[in-house]
């Protein structure tokens, strides 16, 4: 027995690779700006630079095939990532109005 509501939970669980992808980045643009913090290039800028090359190609292999990961659906397949860029855009402004709020 299929249930695709499963598929649809486990691609979005998968679609959560971009925000591994933008802490990689992070790792490589807070080193390329501090270089008194780096002694070693290897965990400084090679290994998060190599793990955003993979995670970006993962993450472009899911969008590639994304129906399928979700059964077909095509109301997931767009419903899906527009879920995760709407958080990515809202949370920010979500922040900042806690912020002002004294959170």
């Amino acid at each position: 027995m299929s249930l695709p509501w499963r598929s649809g939970a486990a691609a979005f669980a998968r679609m959560l690779r971009p925000l591994y992808a933008m802490t990689s980045a992070a790792v490589v643009v807070f080193f390329a700006r501090h270089r008194a913090h780096r002694t070693w290039a290897w965990p400084n800028t090679v290994a998060p630079g190599l793990g955003l090359i993979g995670l970006l190609a993962f993450l472009a292999l899911i969008l590639r095939n994304l129906t399928t990961l979700v059964g077909g659906s095509t109301a997931l397949t767009i419903g899906i990532p527009a879920l995760l860029a709407a958080a990515l855009l809202l949370g920010p402004v979500l922040a900042r109005r806690g912020a002002g709020n004294g959170l």
